[in-house]
């Protein structure tokens, strides 16, 4: 049978019951026309269309050369069955004459012809314009329905073949392969080296390294981020994903009520009264909702959609609002400063301090007039009265600072060349002597500074700065009085203070006191009730107890100033001055402009081999291949470039730094899981670099899983009952801690009874004499004497659990590993040595699950009281990597989120996510600027490929892990 009737299943079986039941001629026209109907289906699927006029030239010529027969018939079968396709549809050519004449139909000359052409010469069953006389497509009548549904499948085929055709990237027609330059002939002596002129330019500007390097903790948690990716329901996470989505859905709705609503509520607001305003704002919400359903069809059909266009609306109606009122204060306070900069320019010049006083309370007195004649639509607003107090302080504000600069630039000079003169005054020089010798040590730089001052121009500045500080207090004295006044006439006997205060201050909102939303209103009426019951009700005197400094003397206050700058200027801290970064947290709209940030761990001082981990990181180490497959020190290693260390700041790691930047005051354990490869251990890695540059004391053990099977040998406790000791392993962790902390454990100790509650009279003989021992003694003993180091462990966990100066924090990788079947057996605990000993009773692990305080007692219940250090925070990440079963993952994840609910003040539950779409674009691009994998001499055409970007965030899931693996393969 021919290749052509191969082709179609459906005619074949057509042909063989016809071949069957008809005569030799029918069966051999039969074959006739089903060939030609196969032809025509064939050059119509490649695109070609049916040649009419081709067609027809050729079955003149046929009439012309001979009679039609069935032997001829049958020869014409024959010849139409033979010729063979390509794919695309195109005929294979024998290279014969015959074929050329029969079937050259090409392309090129089928130009101009389209279906309607094709249609229109019969295909199909069709009438054809018959007039010449030849083929009236009455040949294909016969199923022609069926040849209808082939020909749209066959061109349905073609198009889409056609579509893809045109695609590019992985998974299409291209091939990700690296440069000829690297083919596979070549030796590795014969590649080239890697340099940062392979790095395209896109990747340079797209990698973001913080400026500092390692971020300090308080400015970590204020870096703003990219946020993270949405919730996935194919994690089991379909609640959170509807909230997600109804959360999308509200802000398009919200955007398009805006839209509608802004030109509407500008009408609104140029009308005249408030009854009117009203109305209109009624009717506004009826119409936009009204409008919005008619344009958004099946957003309007959602049961929320009232509720979202009516949020929308509140929403956009305050913000309109509150942009009125600020336009209202600028122009308030405008005129608040131009009056103040004048009238304290004529205080200044009176003589007495009482006409001082007088002149201050007239013009706070008088200031509400005078904006008013400057500013007359003010006048309706509720809040012009405070409105006008507020901006005082604000005038205020910005007059000390302008005097603080120009005070500054007269001393800073002088106190810059005083401090080079005398070496012993530079803050490296001073010891930290407390809080108590800073004033002391102030003085020591004002009276050489004072010596060197020519008082007549520093003085020129003094004035002006003691005045505007004297102002500020006098402005606050003021509105003290305001608030005594009020306070006075609601006085009520049979009352207490505290109770008292709170019924003034709530019959004082309710009558609108005009001071009432002032941040300090709470406090000035309980520091009144208590004056006017201290002075039965009487109003004291507008008087200002600040005084105005001596012309003789200057301030500590002012060199103090210039100190602190001049530090700053010399990259130095000033003394017992804490220069932890303050200020807010990074709110939802700067995280949304956001773009991912990079820390760089790597210290050129260190003097490591090649590979190494940096020593900030200490104990985490390379190790081999099968264990750190897509690890985050695996990038470090395969990385071309060798002199930088990177890793990705991520929101889950800021959060974190949060609970960090306020364990000071309130100690905080933190429990991290996620799934395999999202990066729990880069995000560990990145809060022990910031929190050891901080000053935290740091204890980091990145390979948990290693410590609870691997400690050489478990002995009973000599001096504790039903504690059991790991000597070799205690001894390392401390020998650890010297090589990491010595300066900052040194300042710590303990005496010598804290000793004698770890260890036996025996080795109590073997502890060198004395009453105290800092913590890194302690530590070399335990080097020393191996029979030591367990109660030397004891002794300096409890130290530094319980010490308050410095933040002590414990950050455990592969936490869930301890809540595996015991490794470590003794005949005390079991006699016949089947039960294994517990974890919380091993010395090694007790504090850090006493602090975690996740584990279960033996009826089933939680232990949820956890003990906790004074000033520091522990942080438990728990593993993919290791054959932990399932079922105890699981439970332990239900345990903190269970005793999140009883603890919220002092427990955080973090889960890490997959990357981001942004954060995977950045990870590509900082895998090109360090020279990694297939990456490395892209030169950017991943990077600027669309497609292949979303094919590798696709088939590595958007996890940092798989996406170094196909970043690094080069299949």
């Amino acid at each position: 049978m021919s290749a052509a009737l191969r082709l179609f299943p459906t005619t074949t079986k057509r042909y063989s019951q016809q071949q069957a039941a008809a005569s030799p001629y029918q069966r051999v026209s039969a074959l006739l026309r089903q060939s030609q109907q196969q032809h025509r289906r064939q050059y119509h699927q490649a695109g070609l269309g049916f040649l009419v006029l081709k067609r027809r030239q050729y079955r003149q010529k046929e009439q012309q050369q001979q009679q039609f027969s069935p032997v001829s018939s049958c020869l014409q079968v024959r010849c139409f069955s033979d010729f063979d396709f390509d794919k695309d549809g195109t005929k294979k050519s024998d290279g014969t004459k015959k074929s050329k004449d029969y079937m050259n139909f090409t392309s090129k000359e089928s130009d101009g012809l389209d279906d309607a052409d094709w249609l229109g010469a019969g295909m199909g069953g069709g009438s054809t314009n018959s007039g010449d006389g030849d083929y009236d497509g009455s040949a294909d009548n016969e199923d022609s329905d069926e040849n209808i549904e082939d020909d749209k499948e066959w061109s349905r085929r073609m198009e889409q073949k056609k579509v893809f055709a045109e695609k590019t990237g992985r998974g299409w027609d291209d091939t990700w392969e690296i440069p000829e330059v690297l083919s596979s002939t070549l030796n590795y002596e014969d590649l080239p080296d890697w340099e940062p002129k392979y790095v395209s330019k896109i990747s340079l500007e797209r990698v973001q390294l913080h400026p500092d390097k390692i971020p300090s903790i308080s400015k970590l948690a204020r870096i703003p981020l990219p946020l993270p990716p949405h919730p996935h329901p194919g994690h089991g996470l379909t609640k959170a994903y509807g909230l997600h989505r109804n959360r999308i859905l509200a802000d398009q709705v919200s955007e398009a009520a805006r839209a509608l609503a802004k030109p509407e509520v500008e009408r609104i607001q140029k009308l005249p009264t408030f009854d009117e305003k009203q109305n209109a704002v009624d009717a506004l919400f009826e119409n936009v909702e009204f409008k919005l359903k008619r344009q958004q069809v099946v957003l309007g059909r959602l049961p929320s959609f009232g509720k979202w266009v009516e949020q929308a609306l509140e929403t956009y109606l305050k913000e309109v609002e509150e942009q009125s009122k600020e336009t209202l204060y600028q122009s308030v306070l405008a005129t608040v400063q131009t009056t103040m900069e004048e009238e304290i320019t004529r205080i200044g010049a009176l003589g007495k301090p009482e006409e001082k006083q007088a002149a201050a309370k007239a013009l706070f007195e008088s200031l509400e007039s005078q904006v008013l004649e400057a500013n007359p639509t003010t006048n309706d607003h509720s809040l012009f009265s405070l409105w006008v107090q507020k901006a005082v302080g604000d005038a205020l504000s910005s007059l000390k600072k302008s005097a603080n600069d120009a005070l500054l630039e007269e001393l800073s000079p002088v106190v810059r060349k005083v401090m080079d003169a005398e070496g012993s005054l530079h803050i490296a020089n001073i010891e930290d002597e407390g809080e108590g010798k800073r004033a002391e040590r102030l003085l020591k730089v004002a009276e050489p500074v004072k010596k060197e001052l020519e008082m007549e121009t520093v003085f020129e500045a003094l004035p002006q700065f003691s005045l505007v500080n004297w102002m500020g207090y006098a402005h606050k004295e003021f509105l003290y009085t305001k608030v005594i006044s009020a306070v006075q006439p609601k006085l009520i006997d049979g009352h207490d203070e505290s109770k008292l205060t709170k019924i003034i201050v709530n019959e004082l909102e309710k009558e609108g006191f005009y001071l009432a939303p002032h941040q300090s209103f709470k406090q000035w009426v309980k520091n009144s009730v208590v004056r006017c019951l201290e002075t039965k009700g009487s109003t004291p005197e507008f008087t200002s107890k600040v005084q105005f400094p001596s012309d003789s003397e200057l301030p500590v206050s002012v060199v103090s100033y210039a100190l602190q700058q001049f530090m700053n200027d010399r990259g130095e801290t000033a003394p017992d001055e804490d220069q932890k970064e303050t200020g807010p947290y990074p709110t939802r709209e700067q995280d949304m402009e956001a773009v991912p940030m990079y820390m760089d761990i790597f210290n050129p001082d260190d003097e490591l081999e090649e590979n190494a981990v940096p020593t900030i990181l200490a104990p985490l180490k390379f190790e081999e291949r099968q264990t750190q497959e897509g690890r985050m020190i695996e990038e470090w290693e395969l990385a071309a470039h060798k002199e930088t260390k990177r890793i990705m700041i991520r929101q889950c790691t800021r959060k974190i730094a949060q609970v960090l930047d306020k364990c000071e005051t309130e100690p905080k354990r933190v429990f991290v899981h996620g799934k395999l490869g999202v990066g729990k251990t880069a995000m560990l890695a990145a809060l022990v670099a910031s929190a050891r540059k901080s000053g935290h004391i740091v204890m980091f053990l990145p390979d948990l899983n290693t410590l609870r099977k691997e400690g050489y040998y478990v002995e009973p406790c000599p001096v504790r009952e039903g504690l059991y000791v790991l000597p070799i392993l205690s001894q390392q962790l401390l020998q650890l801690m010297l090589e990491t902390h010595q300066k900052e454990i040194k300042q710590f100790s303990a005496t010598r009874e804290m000793l004698k509650a770890v260890f036996t009279e025996d080795q109590m003989e073997k502890v060198p004499a004395g009453d105290s021992f800092d913590l890194a003694m302690l530590a070399g003993l335990a080097g020393e004497q191996t029979e030591l180091a367990p109660g030397c462990y004891d002794t300096v966990m409890n130290v530094l659990m319980t010490q308050e100066e410095k933040p002590f924090t414990i950050i455990l990788d592969e936490f869930n590993s301890l809540y595996k079947p015991g490794e470590y057996f003794h005949e005390t605990y079991d006699p016949k040595v089947r039960k294994a000993i517990p974890y919380e009773q091993i010395n090694l692990f007790k504090p850090m699950m006493d602090a975690m305080a996740l584990s279960q007692k033996d009826d089933g219940e939680l232990i949820l009281e956890p003990i906790l250090m004074k000033n520091g925070a522990i942080i438990a990440a728990t593993s993919e990597s290791h054959a932990v079963a399932r079922k105890i993952t699981d439970l332990l994840i239900e345990n903190a989120k269970f005793a999140l609910k009883t603890h919220k003040d002092n427990f955080v539950v973090m889960e890490v996510p997959r990357l981001s779409k942004i954060e995977v674009e950045h990870t590509v691009a900082n895998y090109e600027a360090t020279g990694m994998g297939s990456l490395r001499f892209d030169k950017g055409k991943t990077v600027m490929n669309p497609q292949e970007m979303e094919y590798l965030r696709l088939i590595s899931s958007a996890v940092p892990r798989h996406l170094l693996d196909f970043c690094v393969n080069f299949e």
